[in-house]
């Protein structure tokens, strides 16, 4: 089987949406001016980057050393914590975590933006990886759309 290197990445815009855009930014109801750059970029961003977060990814070990460089040892054994909770509920669900693992949306959000602001996504790359770290997705998938000039026909 042939690899490839890629990764799809879609976003649904539905009519609601494009309606509310139109009304809210005063953008004529043309196909076309939905292609532009800024607004894949703004889509994005409201869309996609929730979803991967931010930050590179790292297995747990290399995170907790970049954590406690940055934050105080209590605050990193809650992060690690955190961290750990995310790999062992599988797939990074915020919402699983914050019901299974009794962390309030609240501290969910602050600890995400500690992770964020050291540059560490809270979900870790599994113990069996060879991997040992990997750049931010969201960050990989906006520098290739740079690439592309969507409207014009391929």
């Amino acid at each position: 089987m042939d690899k490839y290197n890629f990764i799809r990445i879609e976003v649904q815009v539905l009519r609601p949406k494009v309606y509310y855009v139109k009304n809210k930014e005063g953008i004529e109801d043309s196909l076309s001016n939905y292609f532009s750059d800024d607004f894949r970029d703004r889509f994005f961003k409201e869309y996609i980057e929730p979803f991967i977060m931010s930050g590179e990814y790292y297995k747990l070990s290399d995170a907790k050393k970049i954590i406690r460089e940055n934050f105080s040892e209590n605050m990193t054994n809650k992060l690690y914590n955190f961290m750990s909770a995310l790999s062992d509920k599988g797939n990074g669900n915020m919402d699983r975590i914050d019901v299974k693992a009794d962390i309030c949306k609240s501290t969910v959000r602050e600890y995400k933006n500690k992770l964020a602001s050291i540059n560490v996504n809270p979900i870790p790359i599994p113990r069996r990886e060879t991997i040992e770290t990997l750049p931010n997705l969201y960050d990989v998938i906006m520098e290739e759309n740079k690439k592309y000039d969507f409207r014009k026909p391929s």
